[in-house]
């Protein structure tokens, strides 16, 4: 990942729950809330669609990749303490 991130350039923002970089024509979109394995919030859901929305406006962008920062999930589905 290093390797590519030298090669490409890094270019990352970090929101609460999502952190963002681009990797060359890739716009790569990390689930980041450890705390509750990544369960969607409202604030996680604004976040991702700020993301999404910023890499399909940015025409250099060809592909965007949805990842986890947490080892044990992916997403635990819905964060039903927000119900």
């Amino acid at each position: 990942m290093l390797f590519r991130r030298i090669l490409y350039g890094f270019s990352g923002k970090v929101h609460e729950k999502v952190v963002q970089e681009t990797l060359g024509r890739v716009g790569v979109i990390y689930l980041n809330s450890k705390s509750d394995l990544n369960a969607l919030s409202a604030t996680m859901k604004g976040e991702l669609i700020e993301s999404i929305n910023k890499y399909e406006k940015d025409p250099k962008i060809r592909a965007i990749a949805l990842l986890s920062k947490v080892e044990k999930a992916f997403c635990a589905g819905a964060n039903i303490k927000e119900f």
